[in-house]
């Protein structure tokens, strides 16, 4: 699922040979509707979702910058998916 527009710029690291290759079906989304969020709190609630895979950092609320620099791809060696911020996290 490709969610949003991106203003018509290209997808930085997107190998499209990999669509092919892989037999991947891309659906383009504009919005979601409340039928969409209902079935998503379905899948989430029976287990189907992997949720906790996908978080991948907690930072501390000092270290917002590092955050948003991992989450935007800009850390060598650093890959974010979702992250946290937790004002309590001690160092």
């Amino acid at each position: 699922m490709l969610a949003g527009v991106k203003g018509f710029k290209p997808v930085p690291d997107f190998v499209s040979d990999l669509v092919v290759v892989k037999e991947v079906t891309i659906v383009g989304a504009f919005g979601v509707t409340a039928r969409a969020y209902d079935a998503a709190i379905r899948l989430i609630e029976a287990g189907r979702v992997p949720l906790a895979q996908l978080h991948t950092h907690d930072f501390r609320l000092e270290d917002a910058e590092r955050a948003i620099q991992t989450l935007a791809g800009e850390l060598p060696g650093e890959t974010s998916i979702h992250s946290c911020l937790i004002p309590s996290l001690s160092a």
